[in-house]
C-alpha cells in the first residue's frame, strides 16, 4: 500500500482537526487503490513503490531518486482524495450491532446533502488532477520508471498512429491532453487502426506502416502520412467512442452540475450536432488523406498502396465525353 499508516494519510489529506485511527481508514485507502489507481498504474508499478514506505512514521525505508519520490508525493496526492471520496458517506454514520446512525456530537450537526455530494465531487476530482498529473511526469520522465514502462499500463502506444493523448489533442484538441480520456478511447482508436483504416489506405499499407512504427524506421513522407493517418483514427476513434464516455451500468447519461449528481440523456438535437460535427471533421481528413497518397505514391514510395487495388480505384481516367470548347465551330444541319 501506498499509505501505511494514518500518519502518513493525514500529511497529505489536509484538514485534519480530530484524530484518525488507522484500522477506521485501512479499508478505505485499500478500496481507493483497487477502484481508482491499479487499473491505471498497475500492480507491479503500485508494489515497487510501496517497497520505499515506511510502515511506521513519515521516512522511507531506503533512498529513494528524486523522480520517484515526486512520482509518490503525486500518487499520494491522488490516492488520499480518492480515499477521502471512498470514506464520504461511511463515515458520516456510525455502523455497530444495533446498525447505522448518524453522528450527533454536541454543537454539531449531520452535512446536508449537497454538502455531502459535493464534498464527494470535489474528492474525486482533486483525484483526478492528480492522476492526471502524475500520468504525464511518468511519460516525461519514462526512462526511469522502467516497470511502468515496460507494462500494459504504459501510456505511450508505440505501434498506435495515436499514440498518446498529446498525439490525440493535436486532432482532437477537445481532450485537452488528458491521460484518462486516452485511456478511455484506446480500445476505439485499435478498432479504427485495423479494418476502417485497411479500407481507406489497404491491409499491406496499414501493416507495413505500423511495422515502421515500431522500428521508427520512416521516410519524410510516411511521417506526413502518418500524421495524416493518425487524424482519421483519432476522429473516428471519438465518433465512435465519445458518445458513451458518460453512459453508467443502467445505459443512463451521468453529468453533474453544483455537485449534485443528475442521470439525464443529452438532447437528441445536442448528440446530433456532436455526431455530424465530429463525423464531418472526419470526412475532410479522410479525403485529405487520399488525396496526398494518390499524389505521392509511386514503386519507390508508399509503394505497399501504389500495388494495391485501393490505388488503381482512384486514379482518375480522362474523360471519352466530347469536349465542348467555344472554338469549335458546330456544323448546321
Amino acid at each position: 500500500m501506498i499509505f501505511k499508516n494514518v500518519e502518513q494519510l493525514k500529511d497529505y489529506l489536509g484538514g485534519i482537526q480530530r484524530n484518525m485511527n488507522w484500522a477506521t481508514w485501512k479499508a478505505f485507502v485499500r478500496e481507493a487503490e483497487e477502484f481508482f489507481v491499479l487499473e491505471i498504474l498497475g500492480a507491479d508499478f503500485l508494489d515497487e513503490l510501496s517497497e520505499f514506505i515506511s510502515e511506521s512514521g513519515l521516512d522511507f525505508v531506503t533512498e529513494v531518486s528524486p523522480k520517484k519520490k515526486r512520482a509518490i508525493d503525486l500518487l499520494r496526492i491522488s490516492l488520499a482524495a480518492y480515499t477521502d471520496a471512498v470514506g464520504t458517506f461511511r463515515l458520516i454514520m456510525t455502523t455497530g450491532d444495533s446498525g447505522k446512525n448518524f453522528q450527533t456530537p454536541p454543537n454539531t450537526q449531520a452535512p446536508t446533502k449537497w454538502a455531502t455530494i459535493g464534498s464527494l465531487q470535489t474528492a474525486i476530482g482533486r483525484g483526478d488532477m492528480a492522476m492526471e498529473k502524475l500520468i504525464a511526469y511518468l511519460e516525461k520522465n519514462a526512462a526511469d520508471f522502467e516497470t511502468w514502462k515496460s507494462s500494459e499500463n504504459y501510456t505511450i502506444l508505440k505501434s498506435a498512429f495515436v499514440s498518446s493523448a498529446i498525439v490525440l489533442t493535436e486532432h482532437f484538441p477537445f481532450a485537452e491532453n488528458s491521460r484518462r480520456l486516452f485511456l478511455s478511447l484506446k480500445s476505439e482508436f485499435a478498432k479504427a487502426q485495423g479494418r476502417y483504416l485497411s479500407g481507406i489506405i489497404s491491409a499491406e499499407f496499414n501493416n507495413a506502416l505500423q511495422a515502421r512504427l515500431v522500428s521508427d524506421d520512416l521516410e519524410t513522407e510516411e511521417k506526413e502520412a502518418i500524421k495524416k493517418i493518425a487524424a482519421v483514427v483519432a476522429l473516428k476513434g471519438v465518433s465512435e467512442g465519445v458518445t458513451f464516455l458518460n453512459i453508467n451500468e443502467n445505459w443512463r447519461l451521468v453529468s453533474t452540475y453544483d455537485g449534485i449528481q443528475s442521470e439525464m440523456v443529452l438532447p437528441e438535437s445536442r448528440r446530433n450536432e456532436i455526431s455530424i460535427q465530429v463525423s464531418n471533421a472526419l470526412e475532410l481528413a479522410k479525403n485529405e488523406l487520399v488525396k496526398f497518397l494518390q499524389e505521392k505514391a509511386s514503386e519507390d514510395v508508399f509503394s505497399e498502396y501504389f500495388n494495391s487495388s485501393l490505388y488503381a480505384a482512384r486514379i482518375e481516367k480522362p474523360s471519352t465525353r466530347f469536349v465542348n470548347k467555344k472554338e469549335r465551330k458546330y456544323a448546321i444541319l
